[in-house]
């Protein structure tokens, strides 16, 4: 498969009602030739838009920890909907400029 092809795997783009751009990294080779895993990691946009009817689509999803990288005016315009627990959530803000070391 090539690199588009993985790109563009209809597998990896998911629907979550309420949140934008939910996706499977699965497929990616990482730098030592492994792959990751489908299922695993799911990058998405703002889950304080994801709403209490997709509930069951996000929990089918086997999340098992949410990294949260919004800095805390981010989360205090926009919190997590109450029904993601608690313990699910690692907060890691990310500031403007922050990275650029990386």
């Amino acid at each position: 498969m090539t690199s588009e092809q993985e790109l563009n795997d209809e597998r990896r783009f998911l629907s979550v009602p309420g949140v934008a751009n939910v996706r499977d990294f699965a497929g990616y080779r990482t730098n030592n030739g492994s792959t990751v895993k489908w299922g695993r990691l799911y990058p998405c946009g703002a889950l304080a838009t994801l709403r209490a009817s997709s509930h069951t689509d996000f929990l089918d999803l086997k999340i098992g920890l949410i990294c949260d990288l919004r800095r805390d005016e981010e989360l205090a315009d926009a919190p997590a909907p109450q029904f993601i627990a608690e313990g699910l959530v690692q907060r890691s803000p990310i500031n403007p400029g922050s990275t650029l070391d990386i």
